[in-house]
């Protein structure tokens, strides 16, 4: 656990150490919950790849980061007075995801 609090070490760690392939179910397991991992794996797996499972959390959070960044633009442009039917344009999105993502921000 030498590498909990360092996300890029442990990212550096699971990527390249091929121990990390096939581990046993128990210590997967154990890993996540010692080094604080935000992982999930199929619950009937006896052998977990660490290492895809730690890429697939890696995918999750940056589509997440997109999104989240995607509506912090739709709300700055809204607060600019910038129309919402340009705004679902530019954002790819519809005008009834527009509002919403604005009524959510607004909630905050």
């Amino acid at each position: 656990m030498k590498y909990a609090g360092d996300k890029e070490k442990m990212k550096s760690m699971l990527s390249n150490d091929m121990a990390f392939r096939a581990v046993k179910r128990k210590t997967a397991e154990v890993l996540k919950t010692c080094a604080k991992l935000d992982v999930e794996f199929n619950s009937n797996a006896e052998v977990i790849d660490m290492c895809k499972a730690w890429e697939d959390q890696r995918k999750e959070d940056r589509k997440e980061g997109r999104k989240e960044g995607r509506n912090e633009m739709i709300v700055s442009m809204y607060e600019e007075h910038i129309p919402v039917e340009q705004i679902a344009r530019i954002a790819k999105t519809t005008v009834e995801n527009v509002m919403k993502v604005v009524s959510s921000f607004a909630a905050v």
